[in-house]
This record gives structure tokens, C-alpha cells and sequence, in this order.
């Protein structure tokens, strides 16, 4: 074995907010474990660690964001985002102390074939085969980037061949959409994200459409309102750049 991807965390934010030292276990304490079994082990080549674009926190909601660069200022607002710049910082000392060939990467929201049914959009998609009522936290105008899982298996891809040691590289889209709820590049609200499931759903089992009704309950206190990244550095060194729009993705 001679390169290592690194996905292994919880990053279920509920259960981040509700048991953080069990987070602080499972993201920070493990990963520090597993990187002394790679420096043991002595023949990694590179090392991809897997973080979050919630490590930089809130974006601005104008359409006028340009999305967080990899040497933006980390401002976590929950405890799953800080778990993940706890891991990064532990990554940085192994690079600096022990020479381990790691790389960063920094990711949008995933969204694709047999993902966890407990996340947004498959859950999404189970309901809307039902036509019951989305669940949805607050306002609902939180805003979203998705990535499909094609497109982020090549940047991993582009990243293990030609990324720098060292570095840090966002993996996000930024592919507008002809749904008009995308209003935001390639931001769409949960809210808005929930219509385009109903649509897309109703479309595809050949029946009436059929607008998305919902259930609101209170917000949760870490909800950042909206989480966007620059890709120009893996676009420019890595040559990268996702493909698949969202309403593409299947």
C-alpha cells in the first residue's frame, strides 16, 4: 500500500453538537492514531485527507460571492467543523515533523447513487415517492452546493496523481442549473432543493406534478446559512472541474 483516502469521520452534525467528546474521539483522536500507524508504517506515498468546506463557516448570501479559498480564515460554527480543522491542524504538524506526504481537500456536499439514506437528498427523494412533507429546519432558505459523486471520485483521482504534498485543494461546484430555484451560482436553498426533488420525482414515476409541501420545525443552533468555496485552484493545478450539473446527477 502506497497512498491512503482518507474519508473515516462522523459527520453527522446533530450527533457532532450532541455527544462532542464522542466527535472529539471518533474525528480527532482516531485520525491521530491512524496517522502514527502511516508514520510507522513508513511507506506512504501520499496521504489524501478528507475535510469539509465547513471548516471556513458562513458565506455571504449576495449573489455577488466569490466562495472561500483555501487560505480563507477558518471560522467554524459547529462542532463536526471543529473537529475537522482539529484533524487538519494535526495533519500539518505530521507534515512538518514526521515528512508525511498528506494532502487536504476541502469538499461540498456529496450527492449520488446508494449514499446514506439519512442525508438530505435521499431522504428528500423517499419522500417525495410518498408526496409527504418535508421536514425542514428554520426558514429553509439555508443555502447549499452539491457535488456529484462522480465528479468528486476524479477530483480524488486528479488529487492523487498530480496534487502537491503539502497543499490544500477545495473540491466544490460551481455549475449553475436550469432549475429556476438555483438563483444563487450554485447555491440552492433546502427549501428550494425539495421542490426540484418533488418535480424531478413526480417526472420520473410519469404522474401529475405535484407541489412540495412541508413541516417546519425550529432551527438548530449550529446551522450555517450558507457554505460556498473557490475551486480556481484545483481548476488551474489540478485540472479539474466538475461536470455534472445537479439535476444531471443520477
Amino acid at each position: 500500500i502506497d497512498t491512503v483516502i482518507h474519508f473515516a469521520a462522523d459527520c453527522t452534525s446533530t450527533r457532532c453538537y450532541n455527544e462532542t467528546k464522542e466527535a472529539i474521539d471518533n474525528n480527532v483522536i482516531a485520525f491521530i492514531e491512524f496517522l502514527e500507524v502511516v508514520k510507522d508504517y513508513g511507506k506512504i506515498k501520499r496521504f489524501i485527507h478528507i475535510s469539509t468546506d465547513e471548516v471556513y463557516g458562513d458565506s455571504g448570501l449576495g449573489p455577488d460571492e466569490a466562495g472561500k479559498k483555501e487560505n480563507s480564515r477558518l471560522l467554524p460554527g459547529n462542532p463536526y467543523a471543529a473537529t475537522k480543522i482539529a484533524g487538519e491542524a494535526y495533519a500539518r504538524f505530521f507534515i512538518a515533523e514526521y515528512k508525511l506526504p498528506i494532502i487536504i481537500v476541502r469538499m461540498n456536499n456529496i450527492y449520488g447513487p446508494n449514499q446514506w439514506d439519512v442525508k438530505v437528498v435521499p431522504r428528500f427523494i423517499e419522500i417525495a415517492k410518498e408526496r409527504g412533507e418535508f421536514t425542514i429546519q428554520g426558514s429553509g432558505n439555508q443555502l447549499r452546493s452539491w457535488l456529484y459523486v462522480d465528479d468528486a471520485s476524479i477530483g480524488l483521482q486528479k488529487v492523487t496523481e498530480v496534487g502537491r504534498i503539502g497543499e490544500i485543494y477545495n473540491l466544490g461546484t460551481h455549475l449553475l442549473s436550469s432549475f429556476p430555484f438555483f438563483l444563487f451560482n450554485s447555491s440552492t436553498s433546502v427549501k428550494d432543493l425539495a421542490c426540484v426533488i418533488q418535480a424531478e420525482v413526480d417526472r420520473q414515476l410519469g404522474r401529475e406534478p405535484s407541489p412540495a409541501r412541508f413541516i417546519s420545525i425550529p432551527d438548530r443552533p449550529y446551522n450555517d446559512q450558507r457554505y460556498l468555496i473557490d475551486i480556481t485552484k484545483a481548476e488551474t493545478e489540478l485540472g479539474w472541474t466538475p461536470k455534472i450539473s445537479f439535476e444531471d446527477g443520477k
